[in-house]
């Protein structure tokens, strides 16, 4: 989502054009844009994002 704002915001518009994505690609690595991706099975919460998605499912009958 970041990535479509900040794309929009460089090139004035949106359309797919593969040498635009790396250009913003790059440019939020330089700007340190970035997020740290945690394996929830590492982690070891993965129990907790099972329960979390099945009370989701529960709360919305």
């Amino acid at each position: 989502m970041e990535a479509a704002r900040t794309r929009e915001a460089l090139h004035n518009g949106w359309d797919k054009n593969d040498p635009k994505d790396a250009q913003v690609i790059l440019h939020m690595l330089r700007i340190g844009a970035t997020q740290r991706y945690v394996d929830p099975l590492a982690a070891g919460i993965n129990d907790l994002q099972e329960l979390s998605k099945t009370h989701e499912t529960i709360s919305k009958v």
